[in-house]
């Protein structure tokens, strides 16, 4: 388990590293000196979890033959991992002649700790190997417990001090980058749990002198340094990727819209599609079968070309007598207009299954909407979707048996069940425009 999760954090890590090297090849010159610690950070901290797991750790000090070198390659990379963010907070807070000046002596400062650790290291009794309870098991051993107690410090100081100037830093952003300051709070955020492993590692150090039994505290508290870090991944990189989540939201929403509107078409294709089977589209690519945008689009398509065909049966007297019911129940403009619409089209199409053409022509194959509803019908793919709504209302009946009664073609031979509504489709609200 402890392999599993160690390696996904290290796999997090090389990923940073990746997005920074990419950045770092395309930013301008005077912005490397910002990205270089992060892409240092990121290999340290990656090589840290690499050594951490067991399966590798026990195998590289079987290979070399010195019990527990792997754990002093994790503490090591530790100190490097707090001296690069050091080193990254320098260069985003000082001028270039300034940062490098208090660069010089972070990397002094750290490197005396990795010498002190590696002596310390060198002169313990490491004879036994113990790679998954390092801590527990040599917190009262002869310079191993200094070791890990000037481990613990170094690293838990350093990270609180980074926490610090992270938040303060924060604050001090430009209202016009919103995004970095969101950065710079994750990276906060996700620093406090390697700052938690550190807390509780040197509790279970300190515990053990006084004959705490801290064992399980030792072995589990590297398991919450990796849970920081998918939230500092992100906050180190949210500056690049955020300002485009409003565009990704955008598309989502569109293509939700976009399979709303095909379901909804589907009532309308399925009463048209007798009209000319051969017409519907075969999906040539796998995009043209997969993309949701690709199938509405052939499906208005398919539906204007029926449509095109039953323009010499439709009767331009179930517009008027629409007019009359809609006007009598109070109905709002773009009701009507989606109404009539679709009892146009299924008295058009029962005309068509007796072979009757209308008497006369309807001047256009759609209906004209008034200068102020004009917008609703702005588009084909608008249109067509208010029309299949439009097919599941029972005043598309009411119309047609009315148009039937008065005498118009092919109306006494027409079935009933043809000048029915189509059913309602789940969730659909019959009748309306809206």
């Amino acid at each position: 388990m402890k392999d599993a999760a160690f390696m996904a954090c290290s796999l997090g890590c090389w990923v940073l590293f990746g997005f920074k090297y990419l950045a770092l090849r395309q930013a301008p010159p005077e912005r490397k000196r910002v990205i270089r610690p992060i892409l240092a950070a990121s290999w340290a901290a990656a090589l840290a979890f690499l050594s951490a797991m067991p399966v590798v750790g026990v195998n590289l000090d079987r290979l070399v033959g010195v019990a527990n070198l792997s754990m002093l390659a994790v503490h090591v990379f530790g100190v490097t991992l707090v001296c690069t963010l050091r080193v990254m907070i320098l260069n985003w807070q000082h001028p270039l002649e300034h940062a490098q000046r208090r660069m010089r002596w972070a990397v002094f400062s750290y490197g005396l700790v990795i010498a002190a650790m590696i002596t310390l290291f060198a002169l313990s009794p490491t004879a036994e190997e113990h790679q998954p309870d390092f801590v527990p098991a040599f917190a009262t051993t002869r310079y191993l417990a200094e070791f890990l107690v000037l481990f613990f410090v170094v690293y838990v100081g350093s990270l609180i001090n980074i926490t610090y100037l992270c938040l303060g830093w924060a604050s001090d952003t430009p209202a016009n980058q919103p995004w970095l300051r969101r950065g710079l709070r994750l990276t906060s955020a996700g620093i406090l749990f390697p700052i938690g492993y550190g807390i509780i590692s040197l509790i279970t150090v300190v515990g053990s002198w006084f004959g705490a039994d801290l064992y399980s505290w030792g072995v589990n508290a590297p398991n919450i340094a990796g849970l920081g870090v998918p939230v500092c991944v992100a906050g180190l990189t949210i500056a690049a990727w955020g300002p485009r989540l409003p565009s990704i939201r955008e598309w989502v929403a569109r293509r939700r819209a976009d399979l709303r509107d095909y379901r909804q078409l589907r009532p309308l294709w399925l009463a048209l599609r007798p009209i000319g089977p051969a017409m519907v589209h075969a999906p040539g690519t796998l995009r043209e079968r997969v993309s949701i945008e690709s199938r509405l689009f052939f499906r208005v398509i398919e539906i204007n070309d029926w449509l095109h065909q039953l323009g010499a049966y439709r009767d331009p007297r179930v517009a008027q007598t629409l007019a009359r019911r809609g006007v009598d129940l109070g109905l709002a403009t773009n009701d009507i207009l989606a109404v009539g619409e679709a009892a146009h089209i299924m008295a058009a199409l029962a005309a068509r299954s007796h072979g009757r053409r209308a008497a006369s022509a309807a001047s256009s194959d759609r209906l004209d909407p008034p200068v102020e509803t004009r917008h609703a019908f702005a588009s084909e793919r608008t249109r067509l979707v208010l029309t299949a709504r439009a097919l599941s209302s029972p005043l598309v009946g009411d119309v047609l048996r009315s148009v039937t009664a008065a005498g118009h073609p092919g109306s006494p031979e027409t079935p009933p069940d043809v000048l029915s509504p189509v059913p309602t489709a789940p969730g659909q609200q019959a009748g309306s425009g809206r």
